[in-house]
């Protein structure tokens, strides 16, 4: 049922978290409605509890399935119209007193090392790492101090999940997306509580790449009432350009070249041309009384004054 309302909402991939199902593998569907999707899933071997998985459409290329850490990371290698993604999802410890400070920094290192370890041997895949955080990134968080949130501040301070988070993003070059874009209350909280209150737990993460070609990140109440969950889904967007494209956008700027240091001692005429600017130069400041001048003087490349 949630994958055809995925489906239904023309989404190529999508992160679950609580799933509670037990075990680690693929499920692929006979339905012709759903022929063609797949769920790669995560939880524990014999605890029907937290649990993530990764929806992925017909057309998504699977390269890889990356088993981290059982019922809370999971990832894939993907290729979605050309582009090379890594995507990891996730479902951090509560950010209570049920777990301990070390359960909740394992899990972020945990996640820190995967992610890096798929970087350095994959590097041409760009990194989207999105989920429950259950993390509270506030305003006493300045994007002067932290480049990776934006000015979409969740008005609650800052809490232990919040700061690992924000190292965690920090120390991968990641983004959080959802703190760029949705000003209204409505696009910012995806937890309701039932006892009343409102936060923001669930984020999608990543790296400068994939934000550049981002057009909005942000809580979309309608799609959000499919799932039968007091979290609302998080939906980012992104027009990748084509091949030819990405070519033109992260083109290398041409490099000026720079004066041949070694001509002044092998060819006479730079040398003469360079005695020649040196002497105008001198002359000008000592025209100068009185005065502090600082005259910049560019070196003649080969046959050139």
């Amino acid at each position: 049922e949630y994958t055809l309302n995925v489906k239904n909402n023309k989404n190529d991939i999508c992160l679950f978290q609580e799933t509670r199902k037990t075990g680690s593998d693929e499920l692929t569907f006979e339905d012709p409605v759903l022929k063609g999707w797949r769920i790669i899933y995560s939880g524990f071997k014999k605890k029907a509890q937290a649990g993530v998985a990764i929806v992925l459409a017909p057309h998504v290329i699977l390269e890889d399935t990356i088993l981290v850490k059982e019922g809370r990371i999971i990832g894939v290698r993907v290729i979605v119209n050309g582009i090379k993604l890594s995507i990891f999802s996730c479902y951090s410890p509560t950010d209570t007193k049920q777990y301990s400070d070390s359960t909740k920094d394992l899990f972020y290192s945990t996640l820190l090392k995967a992610t890096k370890s798929i970087k350095s041997d994959y590097p041409s895949f760009k990194l989207i790492v999105g989920g429950d955080f259950n993390a509270t990134v506030g305003k006493d968080c300045e994007p002067e101090k932290w480049p990776c949130v934006g000015n979409n501040h969740d008005p609650d301070p800052t809490s232990g999940n919040g700061l690992r988070l924000l190292n965690y993003c920090r120390e991968q070059d990641l983004f959080m997306m959802n703190s760029f874009y949705g000003y209204k209350d409505i696009h910012r909280w995806s937890f309701y509580s039932n006892l009343g209150f409102k936060r923001r737990l669930d984020y999608i993460l990543c790296e400068w790449f994939v934000k550049r070609f981002c057009n909005n990140c942000r809580v979309y109440r309608g799609i959000s009432e499919g799932f039968y969950s007091n979290h609302r889904t998080v939906v980012m967007h992104c027009s990748f350009p084509s091949k030819k494209e990405r070519k033109q956008v992260f083109k290398k700027s041409v490099k000026q070249k720079l004066c041949n240091i070694k001509s002044l001692k092998k060819d006479a005429e730079v040398v003469r041309n360079f005695s020649r600017a040196l002497d105008i130069a001198l002359d000008d400041m000592s025209m100068c009384t009185n005065t502090v001048s600082y005259t910049h003087l560019t070196l003649p490349t080969n046959r050139e004054v």
